[in-house]
């Protein structure tokens, strides 16, 4: 326990920030998951993908923000996706259009996603490894 807390000690102070918030206002699994059959997210499922995403999960997205990304159902709703934590994941717009439009999967592998062209090509991304830092 004594590790954790010098890690968070020296951990940077917007990581520290995250955290706090993260802790003042405590969110179960139940409480994200709650209403799987409607399109729209709720708030707190949308902020928790951000966070737990941090960077959208495409290939070639680079270090941009999520916040900047469409929140998008792997399994499309209308292919009978659930809204859960699960099957969400931030994705800058032009892969959204991509899946969407153009032939491209995707599916969870892991902790991470496996992106398919309509090629048959396969690129995996990993999520954010906070022991690793920017």
């Amino acid at each position: 326990m004594h590790a954790i807390a010098a890690a968070l000690s020296n951990a940077p102070a917007e990581l520290r920030e995250l955290i706090d918030a993260l802790l003042a206002a405590p969110v179960t699994a139940e409480d994200l998951d709650n209403d799987p059959d409607t399109h729209q997210p709720s708030a707190k499922l949308a902020e928790f993908v951000g966070l737990r995403d941090r960077h959208p999960t495409n290939p070639t997205a680079g270090p941009s923000s999520a916040a900047a990304a469409d929140l998008d159902h792997a399994v499309p709703f209308t292919a009978g996706g659930r809204t859960t934590r699960d099957n969400l994941t931030c994705v800058l717009r032009r892969w959204h259009l991509l899946k969407t439009h153009a032939g491209w999967t995707v599916h969870r592998a892991g902790r991470g996603w496996q992106w398919t062209s309509p090629t048959g090509r396969s690129y995996l991304t990993q999520p954010y490894d906070y022991r690793l830092g920017p």
